[in-house]
């Protein structure tokens, strides 16, 4: 899983089809902290080019015997977030 949306990164480069993919995740019940990487797009990522922009997040998961994995919830708390509420499931 990750998220697909237009993304303008902090160098001022439009990327229409940008692909964010959290690449390491890390936290306990209290606290899941999310390294999410930007890379230009899926097939770039596939093949193994570098990412280009680089972001931090954390956030409280549930730990309720029904919730999602905590990976699953950080992708659901990353489109809470109005920089990420146009993103698309990918």
């Amino acid at each position: 899983m990750a998220l697909q949306m237009t993304v303008t990164t902090a160098h001022g480069i439009t990327l229409d089809a940008a692909y964010l993919r959290i690449d390491e995740q890390s936290g306990d019940k209290g606290n899941v902290n999310l390294r999410v990487h930007t890379y230009t797009t899926l097939e770039n990522c596939q093949a193994g080019c570098p990412w280009i922009e680089e972001k931090i997040y954390n956030f409280v998961p549930s730990v309720a015997d029904d919730a999602p994995n905590f990976i699953k919830q950080g992708y659901q708390y990353l489109k809470t977030l109005p920089e990420h509420s146009q993103a698309v499931d990918a």
